[in-house]
């Protein structure tokens, strides 16, 4: 009897060792890696699968197989672009240092500014993400103003998202914005004291913020159940069900569904990269996470831009395996 019950403790412990070492291990296969040779902003990728990269040096177009095709917006290292995403319809809007908000067409053509908002002509101050929701309608998250501002497709002022001071609500230190179908708007907060993802209803309405997120499967690190933050510096979503949220500091892109909205915390669901140094497959400092219609997903890091194939959608049980197609040079 005593033999038995020590076979099936040995049994649980390495469920549990093998469990933990599901988190370390990378989910995808490198196949190259090309050095950076310039520092990127943002990019973003369009509707024809054509990919919009913003540097110092302007905004750069690449094909889907990751072909330089061209350079376009303005070209001045005391005004470059900070950030860039596609909008609904297809224009490319582009933050620039300035915090003002250049617009082009898909073929990179300049079409106007949007310069200031509201009845009272205000800046922006420090623009760190743009989003767009089905109507068309502009998020744009400025960590400065401690507030994402709302604007229809012709940069009219809607309305303001985030809470006040000293509440859950308020955003802190906005660092990037998503907003889904239905309307429901995520935005990661960085700060020391106040940091996850806050959601928000279409209306602007709090809805909840998710600080810490858990495993499908019980994971001891250290004898402690092991719940990752939500610090996330850039998010994006995965066919609408799934949030990706890239951590620089433990080298990762975890997978998380949105379904948090009638939980406590988000499930991990599955993950790119890892946090082992030693392992070939690192993640070197990934900053943006984004991802396409074919569900690709994209994410900036040291080697350059990495793009990922997506096998199949993770359940709660199992995570699914990525595959690495080809780096960009930048």
């Amino acid at each position: 009897m005593t033999k038995q019950i020590y076979i099936i403790f040995l049994s649980f412990y390495l469920s549990l060792a093998l469990f933990s070492s599901i988190v370390f291990a990378s989910q995808g296969t490198m196949i190259k890696t090309i050095p950076l040779d310039e520092y990127v902003t943002g990019f973003d990728i369009d509707f024809d699968g054509y990919i919009h990269i913003a540097t110092t040096s302007g905004i750069k177009k690449y094909s889907k197989d990751g072909k330089y095709i061209k350079t376009y917006g303005n070209i001045d290292y005391a005004n470059f672009p900070t950030g860039i995403r596609i909008g609904i319809n297809g224009n490319i809007y582009a933050p620039y240092l300035n915090n003002e908000i250049s617009i082009f067409n898909p073929e990179g053509e300049y079409i106007a500014s949007i310069t200031k908002f509201g009845a009272d002509n205000n800046k922006f101050k420090n623009i760190v993400d743009l989003a767009f929701d089905n109507s068309g309608d502009i998020y744009v998250a400025d960590n400065a103003l401690h507030q994402i501002v709302k604007l229809n497709s012709n940069g009219q002022y809607l309305n303001k998202i985030g809470g006040p001071e000293h509440t859950t609500s308020y955003l802190s230190a906005a660092q990037s914005v998503v907003v889904d179908k239905q309307g429901i708007v995520y935005v990661t907060d960085i700060s020391a004291d106040n940091s996850g993802i806050k959601i928000f209803a279409p209306e602007g309405i709090f809805i909840k913020r998710i600080r810490y997120f858990q495993h499908a499967e019980p994971i001891l690190l250290n004898g402690s159940l092991k719940n990752w933050s939500c610090d996330f510096n850039s998010i994006s979503l995965l066919n609408e069900s799934y949030i990706l949220g890239c951590e620089s500091n433990d080298n990762i892109v975890h997978i998380l569904p949105t379904s948090a909205l009638t939980t406590d915390n988000f499930i991990y669901v599955g993950r790119i990269g890892n946090n082992n140094e030693n392992d070939k497959n690192l993640l070197d400092s990934p900053r943006i996470v984004r991802s396409d219609k074919d569900n690709k997903i994209y994410i900036l890091t040291q080697q350059g831009l990495q793009i990922f194939k997506w096998s199949g959608f993770p359940n709660t049980s199992s995570p699914k395996n990525l595959t690495s197609i080809f780096s960009i040079l930048l």
